[in-house]
């Protein structure tokens, strides 16, 4: 329950691919444009998913407030 004095709060975890040898910090502030232009505020959390010789991938968390 939320009263109102509070906001109501939304996580989403994602996880971000990207190159092999690009290196994202734990804790890092990421802004990630989409193809229609839209910017949104990420932040990288933990470890890395996985790493490959075609990518890897971070989790990442955007959270929402309503």
């Amino acid at each position: 329950p939320v009263n109102q004095t509070e906001n109501a709060k939304q996580t989403f975890v994602l996880a971000l691919y990207v190159a092999p040898d690009v290196v994202i910090k734990a804790g890092s502030k990421l802004e990630v444009t989409n193809i229609h232009g839209e910017t949104v505020a990420y932040r990288r959390t933990g470890e890395g998913i996985g790493s490959y010789n075609t990518h890897k991938a971070y989790p990442i968390e955007r959270a929402v407030t309503a």
